[in-house]
């Protein structure tokens, strides 16, 4: 049965359409048989079949077949049989602990289990059961891959109740977290040990399984607290002889930990342990951002952003939280934007050199700084590098860049609708810079002492480039930026005493000349 199975499937992938039709006609005539969810994942098990292409076509299909008929939302979609389920839920996490599957095949498994987890658990898969399982894959004898898994299933976990009430949570998610949430910031300082390790000696080389399960673990984080900080979390005394809030407060030391350290541009892949891996700052920004420890800092910085907004302003934090909030004023706000603005600092440096930092993170960094204005101990702590921040941080992203260029020449219609598109906005640093810069000029102590600042930006190239007779020859970069910030600022300017008098004079001098650009 299952050598006629790996038949089939072979079928699937072959480049005559006639074969790869009667393939897939075949196994959707026959998906509604006894075992055909077993004998996916049995093929996927096998030792004999070596074919990763066959092994990766069963999981897409077993994939499919999970969420179609696992609980059938469609009325022509038939149910799997209860012992079938059974078979599938009992066996699929060993299956993929299997170290020689290769990602791609188990990154297909993981969506099944997203999609067991959230029909069946905790009722038929039993959550005592399910959370032994995750509690032994991270003892130190298991294989890096168990432990993933193992991290992957109690994502899978967190996920299902991110957006349940509270009292869901309360009952099924909360022991879950009382119970993995000690050992899994064991594992994260593990990890971040290695990161810090390759970055101290050269001879050490991370391994990419690092990153991988690092950046598990941080997204298990973020869904697990998603709505609110789970009550283990936020308990004040942790025992005799414990700090204060010592839970939570060993979860943000790593994190920020994690931000701080350098990023190991170097590592062993998890499927080739003789194969060293490394990251290209050259290479296209799609394919940079998803190096597995940019990714990790990615989540990390997810996460604090989030805790910052419950609890950097006491004032803003809920009844139940306020001294938490405290704590967490006291002793990491400070260094949360210290991290920030060194992050910043090194994005500023460039692209294509070591210190380049994805444009995601820029973003989640600026919007960082954005909250961060509001908060009078986090406004003093980058007080003192505010006019670094506006000059050689925020105003450059505004500039027309290379990038910005090449699309504008290869495709107009797409440079017009991209920026228009207020999802590109969202994750945009370019879109980040400008609403720090509107923050610091609506109004109050902030507006007093950096207003005339981040004008200046503007006013000083607007200046140098009137300097310039040949509209071919002016520096269209910055004046691109200049123009977008006075637009973004263009209400404050227009009530602003000793600027609203020079704004027309500034339209005819700048902004008229520049539709005779022989550049468009």
């Amino acid at each position: 049965r299952l050598s006629h199975l790996a038949q089939i499937l072979s079928c699937t992938l072959s480049p005559d359409k006639l074969v790869r039709s009667s393939a897939e006609e075949w196994l959707e005539t026959n998906s509604n048989r006894e075992n055909f969810s077993t004998d996916l994942l049995y093929l996927i098990a096998a030792e004999n079949v070596t074919d990763e292409a066959l092994k990766l076509s069963a999981s897409i299909q077993l994939k499919l077949h999970v969420r179609k008929h696992w609980e059938p939302r469609h009325t022509t979609f038939f149910a799997m049989i209860e012992t079938d389920k059974a078979i599938v839920r009992e066996n699929i996490l060993e299956i993929m602990s299997n170290p020689s599957l290769r990602a791609r095949v188990r990154s297909q498994m993981e969506e099944s289990v997203k999609d067991i987890v959230r029909e069946d658990f905790p009722e038929k898969w039993d959550a005592g059961k399910m959370m032994e399982w995750i509690l032994s894959s991270m003892d130190d004898g298991s294989s890096d891959t168990r432990k993933l898994v193992g991290m992957t299933a109690m994502h899978a976990i967190t996920r299902k109740f991110e957006f349940k009430r509270e009292m869901e949570r309360e009952e099924v998610l909360n022991p879950c977290v009382e119970r993995a949430f000690p050992k899994m910031l064991i594992m994260l300082r593990g990890c971040l040990e290695r990161m810090m390790q390759s970055q101290e000696r050269e001879d050490i080389v991370v391994e990419q399984m690092v990153g991988e399960y690092a950046k598990a673990i941080i997204k298990t984080f973020w869904s697990a607290t998603y709505l609110d900080i789970p009550k283990a979390m936020r308990q004040q005394h942790a025992g005799e002889g414990g700090q204060p809030f010592e839970a939570l407060a060993g979860w943000v030391q790593t994190f920020l930990q994690i931000l701080d350290c350098k990023t190991p541009l170097k590592m062993i892949s998890m499927q080739d342990a003789s194969k060293v891996i490394e990251c290209d700052v050259t290479e296209d920004e799609l394919e940079f951002k998803q190096w597995p420890f940019w990714k990790t800092k990615k989540w990390a910085q997810h996460v604090m952003g989030r805790l910052f907004t419950r609890l950097g302003n006491v004032k803003l934090a809920k009844e139940e939280h306020k001294d938490l909030a405290k704590f967490f004023k006291a002793h990491f706000v400070e260094s949360l934007v210290n991290i920030n603005i060194k992050t910043l600092a090194d994005s500023s440096l460039g692209k294509n050199v070591e210190t380049r930092v994805p444009d995601r993170i820029v973003n989640l960094a600026l919007q960082f700084l954005v909250s961060a204005v509001h908060v009078a101990a986090a406004y003093k702590a980058m007080k003192p590098v505010m006019p670094d921040l506006i000059t050689k941080v925020c105003f450059p992203l505004l500039s027309y860049d290379n990038s910005d260029d090449e699309l504008w020449r290869d495709d107009p219609k797409e440079f017009v609708r991209r920026s228009a598109d207020i999802m590109q906005e969202m994750y945009s640093p370019r879109h980040a810079a400008v609403n720090f810069l509107s923050e610091l000029s609506r109004g109050g102590k902030r507006k007093t002492e950096f207003f005339s600042t981040v004008v200046n930006c503007a006013v000083e190239v607007l200046q140098a480039n009137a300097q310039i007779p040949d509209l071919a020859s002016r520096d269209r970069s910055r004046l691109d930026g200049a123009l977008y910030l006075v637009g973004q600022l263009s209400g404050v300017l227009k009530l602003e005493k000793g600027y609203k008098e020079s704004l027309e004079d500034m339209l005819v001098a700048h902004v008229l000349p520049s539709f005779q650009s022989p550049h468009g």
